[in-house]
């Protein structure tokens, strides 16, 4: 075996085979190693090394001279370790605003930014009933069908992708931010310099601030595709996304867009 890979969020790690002690890291951050930031003894996250000589194995390796299952449950413990210390570190780039380390998940090599090419439209309008929305609709967003339609009708924008952003920027009307600032669209506060989300007087009027934004700045601009959307919206590489997840945004979006559409 010549290495393997394992990613966490959307920032891989690639594992090499050390001197004869098993599977290390080939590529620490800076901030991790001797004199960094965060200076650590790289030998925890050390991966015990798997000998492969054929033979049936059901994981797809072979282990000679060891316990497979041992090594096997050794090397996931190992890998939960380092996740979980990747996840605090991460909360510390986010709660001390720290830009030096806001990495660039999707692009490490400085690439421009992919955005796919999801070419539903906004102003494509949906053709369902909010009683068809309703069934996608939970949480805070739960009820909220003919607020959509009515949105629509206002502003042109189609209540499916309405419903498709506030859905996956919300978790499906169950963050923290749509339960505890009736914010469901990601929108963020102006006051706190776009690092914070905003607060909202109730669910509906985050909703109209979301159509009449899609209208005004995106649709009005020529911004009408949900790939051309994304890259303004949820722009890949943005400071007050630290884990990368608006990679995803775009994807996401023209899945639940299409869904909605197609279960009208």
């Amino acid at each position: 075996m010549s290495g393997y890979n394992i990613g966490f969020n959307n920032l891989n790690f690639n594992y090499l085979p050390s001197s004869g002690t098993g599977y290390s890291f080939a590529s620490m951050p800076d901030f991790f190693s001797t004199g960094g930031l965060f200076p650590l003894n790289t030998s925890n996250f050390t991966m015990p090394e798997f000998s492969c000589f054929g033979g049936f194995d059901p994981f797809g390796f072979s282990s000679t001279g060891f316990n497979f299952m041992q090594e096997f449950f050794a090397a996931q413990q190992q890998q939960n370790m380092f996740a979980q210390m990747w996840g605090n570190f991460m909360e510390l780039v986010k709660n001390y605003k720290m830009p030096q380390f806001n990495f660039n998940f999707a692009n490490p090599a400085g690439g421009k930014a992919d955005y796919g090419n999801y070419t539903q439209k906004a102003t494509d309008l949906y053709k369902g009933s909010a009683e068809d929305l309703n069934k996608h609709l939970k949480g805070v967003l739960a009820g909220k069908g003919q607020k959509l339609i009515e949105l629509q009708n206002k502003y042109g924008i189609s209540a499916a992708l309405l419903a498709a952003i506030a859905n996956s920027e919300s978790s499906h009307g169950t963050s923290p931010a749509a339960r505890n600032k009736n914010n469901v669209a990601g929108i963020m506060s102006a006051s706190s310099n776009y690092r914070a989300q905003a607060t909202f007087d109730s669910v509906d009027d985050c909703l109209e601030a979301l159509a009449k934004n899609l209208k005004n700045n995106y649709v009005d601009e020529g911004l009408v595709t949900i790939s051309q959307i994304h890259e303004k919206y949820s722009p890949i590489g943005a400071e007050n996304d630290p884990t990368g997840l608006n990679s995803n945004w775009g994807k996401v979006v023209a899945s639940l867009t299409d869904k909605y559409n197609n279960l009208a």
